[in-house]
């Protein structure tokens, strides 16, 4: 025979033991009003859950705990999700795309400790969720900027009265950036052995890229209509940074290799059968990889950008003016930022330096 319940006082909750195998059986409610099912003409009660419980005594204190401030028990019981997800609704708004990317990487750290209580946290359960997520240097530092601003928005809303975040001390992880690759510049010898092979539309768009130093994506996705080949430039509208949005020069070298491009008629730019879009994996896989190890050269696509910076540079070309075109206005001083509005001669004289 199952073992009956204690009985509860009148008015202060109700304790049931739920069906099934949980790690929490114990479910403690409390009553929260009353309402008319008009089907069956009939006044239900209205329950709120407390929380769950290992035990009938857990589950009494929880009761207990609701009594002695009822009107903020809501918060105190909240997950880490729930106070993640109710911060990111109230924050994300005001910062930008980026920024919020590097939040949700930097939030998948703590997904062993999710369903805890946030007030409950240690700092010890932070510190193994960050050994144990892999995660590099740079998303580790969005990571603690992203604690701080949750304990703060946590100690306003009564969730918690400490703040654990000062005591994250990321220092034994500064150099822990294991996808971290060196990127190696296109040598003059190797710039030379491509325009040999222009016949090939990956090496086409591999100079493209090293003669604008936008990024593949960017290149990838570009639209037709952002093409201005009168002008000799081209608007980057979508950019994984803010300072990405800009305007980038045709340098003439390439400009055939764009009107033979938007002679195709596509939506984009540059497409695969004259209808649909590269992807970055699609094209690194099957054309950047196999074409470059053909000519017996080994790069990443992000070399590409730092070959037509290091080529700008040699050139004796402006900082202001290399950070313009690739789009590194936020590395700009107070001075350079005033001088960002750059016509697209001074841009197209820069790339045709090189």
């Amino acid at each position: 025979m199952a073992k009956k319940l204690r009985r509860l006082p009148n008015g202060f909750g109700w304790i049931d033991k739920l069906p099934g195998t949980r790690r929490k059986p114990y479910r403690a409610r409390v009553l929260v009003g009353k309402e008319l099912d008009m089907d069956v003409q009939k006044v239900r009660k209205k329950f709120q859950t407390v929380g769950y419980a290992e035990t009938w005594t857990d589950a009494f204190e929880l009761l207990q705990s609701y009594h002695n401030s009822p009107y903020g028990f809501e918060k105190r019981v909240m997950t880490v999700k729930e106070v993640y997800d109710e911060w990111s609704t109230d924050h994300f708004p005001i910062v930008s795309d980026s920024t919020q990317k590097g939040y949700r990487a930097a939030f998948q750290i703590l997904e062993p400790v999710y369903g805890m209580k946030f007030k409950d946290l240690t700092v010890q359960d932070i510190i193994r969720s960050i050994d144990a997520s892999g995660k590099n240097a740079p998303t580790l530092k969005r990571f603690k900027s992203m604690m701080n601003a949750l304990y703060k928005y946590a100690i306003g809303q009564g969730i918690t009265d400490r703040d654990l975040s000062s005591y994250i001390d990321l220092s034994r992880y500064r150099n822990k950036n294991p996808n971290r690759t060196e990127h190696d510049r296109f040598t003059a010898t190797e710039i030379k052995r491509l325009w040999k092979h222009t016949d090939d539309n990956t090496v086409r768009i591999i100079l493209a890229l090293i003669y604008s130093g936008v990024r593949i994506d960017e290149l990838l996705s570009l639209r037709r209509e952002d093409v201005h080949l009168d002008e000799q430039y081209f608007d980057v509208t979508h950019s994984k940074t803010d300072s990405g949005i800009r305007m980038v020069p045709i340098a003439d070298k390439v400009l055939p290799f764009y009107k033979d491009w938007m002679a195709v008629g596509a939506d984009t730019l540059i497409s695969r059968d004259g209808i649909r879009p590269y992807t970055y994996t699609t094209f690194r896989k099957y054309h950047w990889d196999p074409v470059l190890k053909s000519l017996r050269m080994h790069h990443t696509p992000h070399d590409t950008r730092h070959t037509c910076a290091s080529m700008l540079t040699e050139a004796d070309v402006k900082p202001v003016v290399i950070k313009k075109i690739l789009g590194h206005s936020a590395k700009m001083d107070v001075t350079e930022k005033v001088y960002t509005h750059l016509d697209v001669s001074t841009l197209l004289n820069a790339v045709n330096s090189i």
